[in-house]
């Protein structure tokens, strides 16, 4: 089994070679795709010299408009989305591939160390988790991970605003998947990526992530979220 790897990126001068080197020769990708979403630093430079296809937006459009423009441009049946900030730990993400060749799920999400979420305080994706598991009955420990790998046919699913839900990107394909019947597993990896931490960038980037959320829960829940 082998993937086409989408990355949406911005401002990951820092970070993005070092995650795209440890791929690059990795015998189960495919190709590379990276959308670099209006960076403002080198991010688009220091991708172009080893991903396969680098795209670039002329201005910031949202996580979600960079990973379904990526997305698309995929030829083969298998996808992974991977963050840009992994670094060498994106290597890790060879172990969402077992439970697709085991026929276990249909989409696949790698699940994070608790060492990540010391960075933050976690009280967004215990939010999610709370209303996965009200709404669908299955818990997930990481449902705002944006490691996941699945076969392309579930691209199909996927509402016509989920390009437009910027930070609440996961969530929205979380509940568009679901509901539609695809079985989601979870793999713990190694992985760790750049948090923010509890500063006052943290909280800005966390503030925005959480407005998204609650407005994709919103939406797919016809306002009878709790």
């Amino acid at each position: 089994m082998k993937v086409d790897v989408v990355m949406p990126a911005y401002n990951e001068g820092q970070r993005i070679a070092a995650t795209l080197g440890s791929l690059r020769n990795e015998p189960w990708i495919n190709s590379i795709y990276v959308i670099d979403d209006g960076s403002t630093d080198d991010t688009y430079t220091r991708a172009s010299g080893i991903a396969d296809y680098v795209f670039r937006f002329p201005v910031n459009q949202g996580k979600a408009a960079a990973a379904i423009t990526g997305l698309r441009q995929t030829k083969h049946d298998y996808v992974m989305l991977l963050d840009a900030d992994l670094e060498e730990t994106a290597v890790e993400a060879v172990k969402l591939l077992n439970p697709l060749r085991r026929g276990e799920a249909d989409i696949v999400l790698a699940s994070f160390s608790n060492t990540v979420e010391k960075k933050g305080f976690g009280f967004m994706k215990r939010r999610a988790s709370r209303v996965i598991s009200s709404h669908f009955g299955i818990y997930l420990s990481s449902p705002l991970s944006g490691q996941r790998v699945f076969h392309r046919k579930w691209l199909s699913v996927l509402s016509e605003d989920v390009g437009h839900c910027r930070y609440g990107f996961e969530m929205a394909c979380n509940f568009d998947l679901l509901s539609h019947g695809a079985v989601i597993k979870e793999v713990d990896t190694g992985m760790k990526h750049n948090g923010y931490g509890k500063t006052v960038a943290g909280f800005l980037h966390r503030s925005r992530q959480w407005y998204e959320m609650e407005r994709v829960l919103w939406q797919r829940t016809s306002g009878s979220l709790q």
